[in-house]
């Protein structure tokens, strides 16, 4: 402020300068003005052969004047110049004003501070003095910061601004039971106690700090209790079998107590130590409710249809049990939660019994469960084979004892059962879809069943079912999608050769792929719908990248043409769309590729418990993938299980 008020003052006296000025015509002199040192000083120098030369105060301001010299202008050296006729000398007329540089933070402990003393420091150097700290009360300031001054800034002989370099701060570095003034400028107590420091770092402690504790600290709903004992300075007391006592009493334990407890505390403690001292009995759950299907006594591997009478009993249910209650330490009686309970529901043609226990069947005919209901339904027979071209809708169950002729159609609220072979036919299966003979030709004709399909074998075919999919002999030049597992059945030397498996689960067979080599890609862990919608979204992914990356090839081929003038008015104009297109490129790829990692993480995440197992070989050419990662099998692999490896983000492979 104080140098502002001097400029100013200087600049004004400028103007009071009387001297008339020496016409041109007649001047014997001239004046040179010199800036130097980076504009922080200036010299002139009167350049004249007679010492009579007639120059003035005005003169050697003007000129000074016109080389931007503004600040700190010595008027009494040009006083000094004319009246003594000073020519021929370089002489300093003007000084700028060096800046000044702030200083540095300080902080300062208003307190006597020293180490706190520990048991471990007690414990190896016995008889020194023992610190506990220097007694405060609340709000008590134990250190002061003197701020950081910014420095005052320095100006050229022209007025330009001189930053200084402000001086650099400190914060306060503290531990508990502290805290900082509103001013921010001392570190004051948050507590009375003693102040110290704790590794060189200033806290507050509790008056008898020192002194050992004993904290009992109860978890799991007070199942169980443990003792925290925190030494102290002072020499170890004796942790007896009267301390227990009282300690346990004190907090009301009584049950659980563990045996010999006092000869569990090590003989010498230096840092804070942890032992269970009680534990309670936990209770018992319940048996959960269980489901008997009755319908099934007696039944063969992999039975569909289950012929029940009216009034017969299909389904009992059993209950939840109670469970055993326990008891915690304090010896309360914590209750026993029941076993979980399943829900009977009695689908078309049955009835529950009043207890919601038993499942009967109001008429004659076949059990099926659809969407964890029970039903019973009528069975339409077909003998031999269906006619080519006809349709059946079916709300029940149909049984063809023979083959599926080409162009037929069958459709079935519940299971359907061929005994033959479906050939270029349409069946869809609301339940389960059994088929002993082959699928043949389905390729642009529906096979679909809502439950699971068991399979003799499968040619040319197109199958989508919503459980698992069980195969006897093999499939060859397919796709099979299920929503569950796809598996051989009873263990048959089963083989997939061609075509595409996408399992949401496991795919566990004996053989895959073919000699020579036909393309077959395995797919488990992830349901047919989220793969193709992963996939599709990486594919996007991939067209932004590769987009991106012509539209910046392009865009850097006109930039350089455009350093060297060459470009046209037209590629002036696509330069600028390019432009355009690169900014919302950029921004959809951004945005893409962070949808694409984030399902990436999600299918891996899903996937993580299935596999892929061979249980005999897979031959050169077939691709695995479990979730979201591939591998193409080079040569021939013998009984093999493939899944993901987080850690490695890859296929890994296990023998069997």
């Amino acid at each position: 402020m104080l140098k502002k008020e001097l400029i100013k003052k200087q600049q004004e006296a400028l103007f009071r300068v009387d001297t008339l000025p020496v016409e041109s015509k007649k001047k014997t002199f001239s004046v040179q003005c010199e800036v130097a040192r980076g504009a922080m000083e200036a010299y002139v120098k009167v350049i004249a052969v007679d010492r009579e030369c007639g120059i003035t105060e005005f003169d050697i301001i003007s000129k000074i004047f016109k080389k931007g010299v503004r600040i700190n202008i010595f008027y009494d050296q040009i006083t000094d110049i004319v009246e003594n006729r000073r020519i021929n000398e370089k002489i300093l007329i003007a000084e700028g004003f060096a800046p000044e540089d702030g200083t540095d933070a300080e902080i300062t402990p208003l307190v006597e501070l020293e180490e706190f003393m520990t048991p471990e420091m007690a414990k190896n150097f016995p008889g020194q003095r023992i610190v506990t700290g220097v007694e405060v009360d609340l709000d008590q300031p134990v250190l002061e910061k003197k701020p950081a001054t910014p420095g005052v800034p320095g100006y050229t002989v022209r007025g330009r601004r001189i930053k200084p370099k402000a001086g650099a701060d400190l914060q306060f570095e503290y531990g508990n039971n502290l805290r900082i003034s509103e001013d921010g400028l001392s570190l004051i107590s948050a507590m009375p106690g003693l102040a110290g420091l704790s590794n060189g770092v200033v806290e507050v402690r509790d008056h008898d700090y020192d002194e050992w504790r004993y904290e009992v600290k109860f978890r799991k709903n007070n199942m169980e209790a443990a003792l925290a004992i925190i030494p102290g300075i002072r020499k170890q007391p004796d942790h007896d079998e009267a301390f227990f006592h009282g300690l346990l009493a004190q907090h009301g334990i009584q049950f659980g107590i563990e045996p010999m407890l006092h000869r569990r505390v090590p003989s010498r403690i230096f840092n804070t130590t942890v032992i269970k001292i009680a534990s309670g009995e936990p209770p018992l759950t319940g048996p959960s409710a269980k489901i008997k299907e009755l319908f099934k006594d007696g039944a063969q591997e992999n039975q569909i249809l289950f012929k029940v009478a009216r009034d017969q009993l299909i389904v009992e249910k059993t209950p939840p049990g109670k469970g055993v209650r326990g008891r915690n330490v304090l010896d309360e009686p914590v209750p026993a939660p029941e076993g979980s309970d399943i829900e009977l529901v009695a689908g078309d043609n049955t009835r529950l019994s009043d207890d919601g226990l038993k499942l009967f069947s109001t008429i004659d005919g076949y059990v099926s469960r659809m969407k964890d209901a029970y039903c019973v339904v009528e069975c339409m027979e077909i003998e031999k084979k269906t006619v080519p071209g006809r349709k059946i809708d079916y709300p029940g169950i149909v049984h063809v004892r023979g083959n599926v002729a080409a162009g037929s159609a069958i459709v079935a609220g519940h299971h359907i059962l061929v005994d033959g072979d479906i050939q270029s036919a349409e069946v869809i299966a609301g339940g389960k879809l059994r088929v002993d003979g082959y699928v043949r030709n389905c390729v642009k004709s529906k096979v679909q069943s809502g439950g699971d399909m068991y399979l003799g074998g499968v040619e040319k075919s197109r199958l989508l079912a919503g459980g698992s999919i069980y195969l006897h002999d093999g499939a060859s030049q397919v796709q099979l999608i299920s929503g569950a597992n796809v598996m051989s059945m009873n263990g048959n030397k089963c083989f997939i050769a061609g075509g595409r498996v996408v399992a949401a689960g496991d795919v566990e067979l004996q053989i895959f792929g073919s000699m020579p080599p036909a393309r077959t890609s395995i797919e488990a862990g992830v349901p047919f719908a989220v793969r193709v919608r992963f996939e599709h979204s990486a594919q996007e992914f991939v067209h932004l990248v590769n987009s991106h990356a012509a539209i910046t090839k392009q865009i850097a081929a006109l930039r350089s043409r455009a350093k060297v003038s060459k470009i046209s008015r037209e590629e002036a104009l696509m330069y600028k769309k390019l432009i355009m297109a690169f900014d919302v490129l950029s921004e959809k790829t951004k945005l893409r590729g962070a949808k694409v990692k984030k399902a990436r993480e999600a299918v891996e995440k899903m996937s993580l418990p299935f596999r892929v197992a061979a249980y005999d070989k897979v031959n050169p050419g077939v691709f695995i993938k479990v979730g979201g990662y591939s591998e193409r099998i080079e040569s021939t692999v013998r009984k093999c299980i493939f899944r993901i490896d987080t850690e490695k983000k890859k296929i890994v492979r296990t023998k069997i």
